[in-house]
């Protein structure tokens, strides 16, 4: 979906669809980008992005995240679930 594309643009590609009232439509898209692309930035805005959502869709994926080679994914998937877990404590 965002091949081809800058770096910097797909990061903010990943944001706009995090604030978007469409965002739910598009956790599958996030998911695929937190867990593919090759961008550290790409794949932490990616997971800041479904913590924000707290779509329980993502928490498998986001628990994959948590041994990714760079830290600032790492603790950004850990605290998107966090915030997941507790958007589904809520619910």
């Amino acid at each position: 979906m965002l091949k081809g594309i800058s770096r910097i643009k797909r990061r903010w590609i990943i944001i706009a669809l995090a604030v978007s009232a469409l965002a739910l439509v598009y956790v599958e898209a996030l998911i695929a980008a937190m867990r593919e692309d090759k961008s550290k930035d790409v794949r932490r805005s990616a997971a800041e992005a479904l913590g924000d959502i707290g779509d329980d869709r993502a928490i498998p994926s986001l628990e994959a995240m948590r041994t990714d080679e760079n830290e600032g994914v790492r603790k950004a998937a850990a605290l998107a679930l966090k915030k997941t877990s507790e958007a589904g404590s809520v619910k």
